[in-house]
């Protein structure tokens, strides 16, 4: 093409493209978007944010933020409102803007922040008066609130995966009305939205319905290297989720409470996929650690240990179809199902072991009802004694160990749940090293719960963690001719 021609493409075009820009606002702005707004704890609403120096608050930060923008926030307390009258103000995520906590407020790349040490914390103690034993403004479980706090710390509803909240931690919201939504989610309410969390402590939350921790409902959010802790709820007292898929991986449950239903986790009507999950030391009337219902789940790489409850000590599984790889199952407590209580179910058990958790009545560990699962490759305690199999434990699929200690490092004892004390490694001496089926294992995974290799010599472990063989090298002198 020439240069007459070039200038003639030009004329015709570009007067197209100004009307274009005029007639679509935000997607001109979108293209013009990526810029970085700065908050520190005692930024200026009226600054623009637009370096450390001139930093401005977080609420007004995500006011101004536009598609492709960045919110940095350095390290401090940050409530959605300083007037204790309004509980219903929250931090609100916007879609295709990331915010980014952790800074110590000089950064000039985002990679220089450190969460773990700068911490950045979103609290509902909107009137002041809370409990904070550390004196960090954190709760350590949701006993530390006081009066009225915020209903819902941050919501997350209606975004895309685009929306990321990335180096906080969220405490101390109260959910506590009677009225839907406010009974929901004390930290993070999310109604149809697909949110992209990641490096997130949530603490100290409480609802008085559903979701200590976290609410959804109808959404697909991704949860990356969570903590949920000390939260509670009547249904779900970490994480309740509801016809939606999120995604878990590398994410801890430890201390939250149900009253009725899912202490760490409650999940209906959905197809969650749960990764590398640890449940310790939770707590609920159904399902310590987790309550399945009406759903389609995958649990890999999964922990389930020292939780407590009158059914279903680990899980409780009705009307569900769940598959469980590479998952163990031990010292949990329950008047019913120690271990776990199925109810009209399809359960798939592979490469797992479920060994020394406890329940009263001389009852079994694992309880089945109208349920029959289908076992393979996995190490179940009172189901394969002497190598008999016992058909009250589902079907023999073939290539289960009889029943014999699997050796952990640290067998945690039922009887103190709940309780975060085990480890559920392998010695080198365990039947359950080289006793799976590597064709079990999602494609995906090739890693162990602690992110060493997945599989060693050839054949995958059973449970949870890879036993790992360190070689021995033997450095020859150099000789020097």
């Amino acid at each position: 093409m020439n240069q007459k021609s070039w200038l003639r493409l030009a004329v015709l075009v570009l007067p197209v493209l100004a009307v274009w820009a005029l007639l679509n606002p935000l997607q001109s702005s979108a293209l013009a978007a990526g810029n970085i707004i700065y908050v520190t704890p005692s930024g200026v609403e009226a600054n623009a944010g637009d370096s450390w120096t001139t930093a401005t608050t977080l609420q007004n930060a995500l006011t101004l933020a536009t598609e492709g923008d960045e919110i940095w926030v350095a390290a401090g307390i940050y409530k959605p409102s300083t007037n204790p009258a309004e509980r219903n103000f929250t931090f609100r995520l916007k879609d295709g803007v990331g915010v980014y906590g952790g800074f110590a407020g000089t950064e000039t790349a985002r990679t220089e922040r450190n969460w773990t040490v700068n911490l950045t914390v979103l609290s509902g103690d909107i009137d002041n008066n809370d409990t904070n034993q550390d004196g960090n403004s954190i709760a350590e479980s949701d006993a530390d609130i006081q009066g009225d706090n915020s209903y819902h710390v941050v919501t997350s509803s209606g975004v895309t995966t685009t929306a990321q909240l990335d180096g906080f931690v969220i405490t101390a919201g109260q959910a506590n009305t009677g009225d839907i939504p406010n009974n929901q989610g004390g930290g993070i309410l999310n109604e149809g939205g697909s949110p992209t969390l990641s490096n997130l402590v949530i603490q100290g939350n409480n609802a008085s319905s559903t979701g200590g921790g976290f609410y959804s409902v109808n959404g697909d959010p991704i949860l990356t290297n969570i903590r949920f802790l000390g939260n509670s709820a009547v249904f779900g007292g970490g994480f309740f989720n509801v016809s939606g898929n999120p995604t878990l991986v590398d994410v801890y449950f430890e201390g939250n409470r149900a009253t009725d239903e899912g202490g760490g986790l409650s999940t209906d009507n959905s197809s969650p996929v749960l990764r590398n999950v640890d449940f310790r030391s939770n707590s609920a009337g159904i399902g310590g650690a987790i309550y399945i219902a009406n759903t389609g789940l995958a649990v890999t790489n999964v922990i389930v240990s020292g939780n407590q409850a009158t059914n279903g000590g680990g899980l409780y599984i009705r009307n569900s179809n769940v598959t469980l790889t590479n998952v163990t199952i031990s010292g949990n407590r329950a008047q019913q199902g120690g271990a776990s209580f199925h109810q009209n179910s399809q359960l798939t058990v592979r490469n797992s072991i479920v060994w020394n958790n406890k329940a009263n009545h001389a009852l079994p560990s694992f309880i089945n009802e109208s349920t029959i699962p289908g076992i393979r490759n996995s190490l179940i305690e009172e189901c394969n004694p002497g190598a008999v199999w016992e058909t009250s434990c589902g079907t023999d699929d073939g290539q289960n160990l009889a029943d014999a200690d699997p050796q952990f490092v640290g067998a945690p004892n039922p009887d103190n749940a709940p309780t975060t004390v085990g480890d559920l490694r392998l010695q080198a001496t365990s039947p359950a090293i080289n006793a799976g089926d590597n064709t079990a294992l999602p494609a995906e995974v090739t890693t162990d719960f602690a992110g060493d290799s997945r599989i060693v010599n050839g054949t995958v472990d059973l449970g949870a963690y890879e036993h790992q063989v360190t070689e021995s090298k033997i450095f020859l002198p150099v000789v020097l001719q």
